[in-house]
This record gives C-alpha cells, structure tokens and sequence, in this order.
C-alpha cells in the first residue's frame, strides 16, 4: 500500500477505535459539551484551527479561554492516544487531524496554513 495513502487510514481507523464505546466516555462527553461554544468561538472568528490540530486565538480577543485550553487538552489525550496505538508521534497526529478538521470545516472558519498564516476558508 502507498505510505501517503496508508498513514492517514491508520489515523482514521485509530479516531473510529478511539470514539467506539469503552474509550473514554467522559472525553466524549466533555467534547460534545463543549461543541457548541467553540462553533460559536469559530463562527464569531475569535479562535481557528491550527495547523497542529488543536484551537488556537486568532486576535487579541480571548473569549472563552477556559473551553480552549480544555478542548485542547482533551484532543492532546486523544492525539497521544492515536500515536501510543498506532506507533506515530501525536505531532503527526495533530496534523493530519488539522488537515481533515480543514477539510471539513465551513466557510469562513479561520484555518492555519503550513507556514502559520491564519486564513478564512
């Protein structure tokens, strides 16, 4: 198989075996808690998704700052989860998340590029 086509697999098999019932029901309460402030933090363009796959402060404005640092938090224990699994650094880890979390995100979503240019979708 094609090492660029087989990494991102892995890691989206690992994100389906981490989110299946028995890992961590409590991290997927707390995300989804936490949903709906950071679409409104997203949609409001007062945090982005980083090229590291975790939320970071697009301006000086720092609403919510609580919710950030534990999304981030939590998706640092799932991105070290992956990487345990899967035997890649959860540096790589975030990244590709970054990348299908840009895939997915709508329009007007600020997203990191690869040379930490923060840019709307």
């Amino acid at each position: 198989m094609n090492k660029k086509l087989f990494l991102p697999l892995l890691i989206a098999f690992a994100f389906i075996f981490v989110s299946s019932p028995g890992f961590g029901d409590d991290l997927k309460a707390r995300f989804l808690e936490r949903q709906s402030a950071i679409a409104s933090l997203k949609d409001n363009g007062i945090v982005g998704e980083s090229n590291r796959g975790y939320l970071e402060f697009v301006g000086p404005k720092r609403e919510s700052e609580g919710v950030v640092n534990e999304e981030n938090a939590d998706r640092k224990k799932v991105y070290e989860n992956i990487g345990q699994k899967t035997g890649v650094d959860s540096e790589t880890v975030g990244r590709r998340r970054a990348a299908q979390i840009g895939q997915n995100s709508p329009q007007g979503h600020f997203l990191q590029d690869g040379q930490g240019k923060w840019n709307r979708k």
